[in-house]
Order: C-alpha cells, then structure tokens, then sequence
C-alpha cells in the first residue's frame, strides 16, 4: 500500500508540474508588431528615382486610347410571327456573328448577343406560351 501511495505522490507532483502557471510578465513588457507599410532607416533613399527602361519597342507618345475602332455590329432584332420571318432572322444573325468574330483577336474579343436577346419581349412571350 505504501508503494501505491508513492506512485499516487509521484503522479500528483508530475501533474503539478505540467500544470504549472506561466510566469507573469513584467507590467512595463511591450508585444511590438512592425507596421509593414513603415518607411525602415535601412532602405535605399535613391532607389525609387532609378531610370527604368521601358518595355514598349516603339518610341513616341503613347495615351492608351485607340485611334480607330471600327464600330461594333448591331444585332438584328426579331419580332416576325411567320416561318418565314424567323428564317430572315436567322439568316441576319448568322451574318452578325460573323462580323463579331472577324474582330475578335488573341487580346481582345468581342462579345455578341444570344440570340434570346434579339427577340423582341412581346415576342418571346407569344413563343413561350
């Protein structure tokens, strides 16, 4: 029995040490955070004034505007009730979206309309019911 009260001592003092309270901090203790967007006295003074090339192969002014943009095709618009009228549209359509295609490039596209917003609402209702 005296062996069990030793190991019993032993576990409570080893309880007791893992338990143990962190030492206090000192009143006049500090946590600093560096501010990242604050100018440090080691860094370079001159180094944002440094001549950069440029990465443009023409030389000349540049504003960022195009000259000439060729106008985007309008989109036909159907409000026809016969066959006849929707294959006219059809036909119209297809022709819009070849012209839209034509000024798509690798950098810039062009975007055409789907077909459901060319038709006319009262339109759509009437094909819908």
């Amino acid at each position: 029995m005296a062996d069990s009260d030793e190991r019993l001592a032993e576990r409570t003092a080893a309880m007791r040490l893992d338990s143990a309270p962190s030492p206090s901090r000192p009143a006049d203790l500090e946590i600093l955070t560096p501010n990242p967007f604050e100018r440090r006295d080691d860094e370079g003074q001159g180094a944002s004034d440094a001549e950069m090339t440029t990465a443009s192969l023409r030389p000349g002014p540049r504003d960022g505007r195009i000259a000439a943009a060729p106008a985007l095709p309008q989109p036909p618009m159907y409000s026809g009730r016969t066959i006849q009228d929707r294959l006219d549209f059809m036909h119209k359509y297809e022709g819009y979206l070849v012209k839209v295609n034509a000024l798509q490039t690798e950098w810039t596209a062009a975007l055409a309309m789907p077909v459901s917003a060319c038709i006319e609402a009262e339109t759509r209702r009437m094909i819908a019911r």
